[in-house]
């Protein structure tokens, strides 16, 4: 599978009253390859943003959130692209992927919040999802992952 880095497209849904800071969220992309672990951290940039309505809980009704969908920035679309040329697709044995979601503000007194993230790495296949309804701490450990063999 080739990783087109202008396709590689995240979404993250959050709550209206939690703001997402594009600019200081990340991706970072973690590849073992013939033994070699190599790493690439990509900053982020938004395409646009929408509201949508999404599930809080099994007992609880629909809320609305802010949908965004990011795209790596231009320099980290070419830093992917150079990530990929040094590691060979024959020899990759695992690829952990990460997404940091950073706030712009948060109403005060709260601990946490809900996130969701969904992540497309080819259009044909569409976007799969990381991370449903987690709950992002506050505190500044906003760091979702998941990892993929």
């Amino acid at each position: 599978m080739t990783l087109d880095a202008a396709v590689l497209t995240i979404r993250v849904s959050l709550p209206i009253a939690y703001p997402l800071d594009a600019e200081n969220s990340e991706l970072s992309l973690r590849v073992l390859s013939a033994g070699r672990p190599n790493r690439g951290i990509f900053h982020l940039k938004t395409e646009h943003s929408q509201t949508r309505m999404v599930s809080m809980g099994l007992f609880s009704w629909p809320q609305p959130a802010t949908e965004y969908v990011l795209r790596l920035t231009e320099d980290s679309q070419q830093a992917l692209r150079e990530l990929q040329k040094s590691v060979g697709p024959s020899s990759t044995s695992a690829v952990d992927l990460d997404v940091r979601v950073a706030l712009k503000s948060a109403p005060k007194g709260m601990a946490s919040t809900k996130v969701w993230v969904d992540v497309m790495l080819r259009n044909e296949q569409g976007y799969f999802s990381l991370i449903d309804g987690g709950t992002l701490p506050l505190n500044g450990s906003n760091v979702f992952g998941s990892n993929h063999a």
